[in-house]
């Protein structure tokens, strides 16, 4: 089955794969921005579409936790003991600072959703909410989604550097399988022929 659909979205919407990378989650978003450093895509674009897509994620969450019906659902994931243990440890590692706890779990794995919905907990209002939600945001987007796209940049680079020296590593490889397979069975006729 061909996907020639998903290379046409890809190459004609990449802001809006930034933006749907961000909804999903932010390793998704880690990873377009080192595919669209690979393509040289401007980096600003994928940082602003990439930051409204998680903060719209953020916000999803943050309403689930207002709503009644999921409460039960919210307070078995706040309560599991490794959820409460890392929330635990970013609470004193930030000094029950809201906006420095929700910064740390930015960028520990596993822990933004459960300190997203603590927040929501906290802060009573969706203004309060955005107050500490959004500059955690623009500081995780500011050093993660640069960092990816550059190694992206980097990467390309390599590849381009790579196909140069693509006969020479072959015939390394090529030397080092001979002379490995000689150097086998060499040992195995000689231990043949002592024992």
């Amino acid at each position: 089955m061909e996907a020639w659909w998903t290379l046409y979205i890809y190459e004609l919407h990449p802001t809006l794969i930034s933006f749907l990378a961000g909804i999903i989650s932010e390793d998704v978003l880690t990873f377009v921005a080192i595919m669209y450093g690979g393509i040289n895509y401007p980096l600003m674009w994928v940082m602003i579409f990439g930051f409204l897509g998680v903060l719209a994620q953020d916000y999803f969450f943050f309403f689930l936790r207002k709503m009644p019906m999921f409460s039960k659902f919210i307070s078995n994931i706040l309560s599991s003991k490794k959820k409460k243990k890392k929330i635990k440890f970013i609470e004193d590692l930030s000094g029950s600072k809201l906006l420095l706890s929700l910064i740390i779990s930015k960028f520990i794995y596993g822990t933004r959703i459960p300190m997203i919905l603590l927040a929501g907990h906290k802060t009573k209002t969706f203004w309060k909410f955005s107050k500490i939600d959004i500059p955690a945001l623009i500081i995780w987007t500011g050093i993660m989604v640069p960092i990816a796209w550059f190694a992206g940049r980097g990467f390309s680079k390599a590849l381009s550097l790579i196909r140069g020296f693509e006969k020479l590593m072959g015939f390394i490889l090529i030397f080092f399988l001979v002379a490995y397979l000689g150097r086998y069975f060499v040992k195995k006729y000689f231990k043949n022929k002592i024992n």
